[in-house]
């Protein structure tokens, strides 16, 4: 852009040059006049637009607007600074918006915001894309999974202004494009001569507001109710002749039928709670009803706006899936990478509660999903939980042993509590060994169950004759050791011969006399007095094929388990009709919905609760099985959740039917036809999304419709003609620059968004076929309905 010759000269002029691109509207160049009020503002662009051609912005205020208009190109550098004149502006709220046209003049990109001048003099402006061109839209509404729940515990505002979603505290988002429902209105034109349209709000808080008009004006096209062409020269001179003409929209003569004039607001009832619905111009042949789409949430209105949810707008109803946690759900499924305490649903494996004293069940479905933890009170092996400490491992192998209860159990050499000589009572002194080179030793100590008498082999040397010869000592440190120990023969004072390899003669170097229950000892081995002693097995050991006297399967696996010895020797026995408490109550805990006990038994001494989970769908059993697919529809027991491919009771469509197939949301409720008013009510995410059509029947000039009975003679929409700027019966767009060069996404991955017609004609158009195909291994993004896994690799 060229600069005005001398303006750079200003110091406070050189600051906007370093800004790239500087537009000054000042009706006067330079800076040299510092009276009244500028305001400066700077339009910010975060992705660069597609040939864009012209930016302009305006200042507004009440009835004052100021504009800047300055010409672009692609490689323009942003952000664009422009200073408006505002000298004329009391100095309050003033809403500033930024516009962007290709050089077609379509819009591209549009950005709004507001400023108080008496408290600032600059403001910054973000354009948000509206152009097919540089946009890929979810389609305003998103169905992706959100955070409701955390939002409300945080008390957060859910409203993101600009992300492209319509969210619940916006009536618009600026980054929806503007074929999309929740786009933000371009303008406020009905259509209507006798209302006043005003766009009110910003950003996305943006509404249309139509206010009647009922005075009398001469040639600003309305007549007013009640009015005649005796009081307003806009009114018909040939109304009530029974015959609609040019100007009129209806006739008053016509008592019913085409051309007949609506007589009361009631009759222009459309039966959708979210219109409001009037009637303009009663009394007149220019009568036309008026349904203005109530985008606001208002609680008592009976409607549930686009965008809203029940959080918002206590006529909406709470919808399970809709990934909101809302009054009477304990969860909710489409609340998806959240922990459960913030509303996501829970599953078999997020209900373990780390204790291992409770049987952790997943109960209910749907969004009535909770986890249920049932104490443990009654002792079973290897389950992980002992009940009570006072049990021990004889009633509960997971219970640890009670020293000093008088019961031997398992990791006890002895009980402290028996004393009376029985087996288990623990030793305070060992008898002396009658074994030559043999001690009979006491281990562990009393006072924690580990004593024990064990025989041992002597290891040290004796200057004391003592009958021993222990392994490494000799004659010079042992008198028992014999001097000719290793000569090749067994000489008297010797058992054996060290030189004797084998044979007779020769020394041990193992024990062992095949009898399971005797310790086979070694004495003096290496030395020429070696030999074996045997000695009764005392001990516990498992695997030694030994089982003491006094010992049980609990105590030493070489021992069979008994049933009813009072002890539950697992893994054998699940249970022992003799302990204290009785390990065999046959009593087992409670079920969830989906899961069955059974008492499982091969002995009585082999009791076990079984747990049996339901995985069929079948209706009354009270169980909806998790992951076997089963709804509403083939499992009674199943709650209502939107998103389970079924148009359950209470839900208008179901957001995982995929589009073309009956019962799918639709992302847009546009029906093609001009002569309809397409409106749009509820959330794709709750299953609630409702589109309805109204027929326009009154012949009006300006609506861009030419109805069933009206001409060009009573309306000027009936002479089609490509490129009036009308879009009438067998097109699609007018005028041609209007038509799309492109199609948007509209954040279906299971249609086709495909361009069809011409803008030549004006028949150019979006269509957004269904994909019904399985794509086998191909991914496109899309798992049609009744599709699988093993069919399409998006499944």
């Amino acid at each position: 852009m060229q600069f005005p010759a001398g303006l750079l000269k200003h110091r406070n002029c050189q600051r906007f040059a370093a800004a790239t691109l500087v537009a000054i509207v000042l009706g006067v160049w330079g800076c040299q006049s510092q009276k009244g009020q500028r305001l400066t503002v700077t339009v910010e662009n975060a992705v660069p637009l597609p040939s864009t051609a012209r930016l302009v912005v305006t200042a507004t205020e009440k009835t004052r607007t100021v504009l800047a208009e300055v010409a672009t190109n692609p490689s323009t550098t942003w952000p664009v600074v422009l200073i408006l004149d505002t000298r004329s502006f009391s100095g309050g709220d003033t809403i500033v918006e930024a516009r962007t046209y290709d050089v077609a003049q379509n819009l591209l990109a549009r950005g709004t915001g507001s400023v108080v001048l008496s408290r600032s003099s600059s403001i910054s402006v973000d354009l948000v894309c509206q152009s097919l061109s540089c946009t890929a839209s979810d389609g305003g509404v998103s169905d992706a999974p959100t955070d409701g729940a955390s939002d409300a515990a945080g008390g957060e505002s859910r409203s993101k202004c600009g992300n492209g979603i319509l969210d619940p505290l916006e009536t618009c988002d600026t980054a929806i494009p503007r074929e999309l429902p929740g786009s933000c209105p371009q303008d406020c034109n009905d259509a209507i001569a006798c209302t006043q349209d005003r766009q009110i709000g910003s950003a996305c808080n943006v509404v249309c507001e139509h206010t009647e008009v009922t005075g009398t004006l001469a040639t600003d096209g309305c007549c007013p109710a009640g009015a005649t062409s005796a009081t307003d020269p806009d009114c018909s001179l040939s109304c009530g002749n029974q015959t609609v003409e040019r100007g009129e929209a209806c006739d008053t003569g016509i008592a019913s039928g085409p051309g007949a004039c609506p007589l009361s607001a009631a009759s222009c009832d459309d039966s959708d709670p979210c219109t409001q619905d009037g009637l303009i111009s009663a009394g007149t042949c220019s009568a036309r009803c008026s349904h203005v789409p109530i985008v606001t949430a208002t609680a008592g209105d009976r409607c549930c706006p686009l965008g809203a949810d029940s959080q918002s707008d206590s006529d909406c109803a709470a919808a399970c899936g809709n990934g909101i946690l809302e009054a009477g759900e304990l969860c909710d499924p489409g609340i998806l990478g959240k922990p459960m305490s913030m509303g996501a649903c829970p599953t078999q494996a997020s209900c373990d509660d780390g204790n291992p004293c409770t049987t952790d069940l997943l109960n209910g479905s749907g969004c009535q999903a909770d986890c249920v933890h049932i104490p443990i009170t009654k002792p079973a092996p290897f389950d992980g939980c002992c009940p009570s400490p006072k049990l021990g491992p004889n009633v509960d192998s997971d219970c640890a042993a009670i020293c000093g209860n008088g019961i031997l159990e398992t990791g006890e050499s002895c009980d402290k509590g028996i004393t009376e000589s029985l087996a288990g009572r623990c030793p305070e002194t060992c008898s002396t060994s009658t074994v030559a080179c043999l001690v009979n030793r006491l281990v562990g100590t009393v006072g924690d169950c580990s004593a024990s008498c064990q025989m041992q082999a002597l290891t040290g040397c004796s200057a004391i004759p003592d009958g021993c010869c222990p392994t490494g000592c000799g004659s010079a440190s042992d008198p028992d050791c014999p001097a000719t120990c290793g000569n090749g023969k067994v000489d008297p004072g010797e058992t054996c011969d060290a030189a004797i390899a084998n044979g007779m003669g020769s020394c041990p170097q193992s024990c062992s006399d095949g009898v399971p229950c005797t310790d086979d000892i070694l004495i003096d081995e290496g030395s020429c007095t070696a030999r074996c002693q045997f000695v009764t097995t005392t001990a516990n050991r498992n695997g030694d094929g030994c089982c003491p006297s006094g010992a049980n399967a609990s105590l030493d696996s070489d021992c069979p388990s008994i049933c009813g010895n009072g002890v539950v020797e697992s893994p054998w026995e699940t249970c022992d009709t003799a302990t204290t408490p009785s390990s065999c109550d046959t009593g087992c805990p409670p079920a969830d919905s989906c899961s069955r006990y059974v008492m499982g038994s091969d002995s009585s001494c082999n009791l076990a609760c079984e747990r049996t989970t339901i995985s069929a769908c079948q209706s009354g059993d009270g169980c909806c099985p998790a992951g076997a697919g089963c709804t509403v529809k083939n499992d009674t027991d199943c709650g209502v959740v939107c998103g389970n491919g079924v148009v359950d009771v209470g839900e208008a469509c179901d957001k995982a039917i995929s589009a073309g197939r009956a019962g799918a949301c639709d992302a847009s409720c546009g029906d093609g036809d001009a002569c309809t008013i397409d409106s749009i009510r509820g959330r794709r995410e709750s299953c609630d999304r409702v589109c309805t059509h109204t027929r326009i029947s009154a012949c009006a000039s300006g609506d861009r419709c030419c109805p069933s009975g009206c001409t060009a003679e009573t309306d000027s929409d009936c002479a089609a003609t490509c490129g009036d700027g009308v879009v009438q019966s067998g097109e699609t767009c007018d005028p041609r620059t209007s038509c799309p060069a492109s199609c948007f996404d509209d954040g279906d991955a299971c249609t086709s968004d495909q361009l069809t017609g011409s803008a030549d004609d004006c028949t150019a158009a979006c269509t957004h076929v269904p994909i019904s195909r399985c794509s086998g291994t191909t991914r496109d993004g899309c798992c049609p309905t009744d599709c699988t896994r093993a069919t399409d690799s998006d499944c």
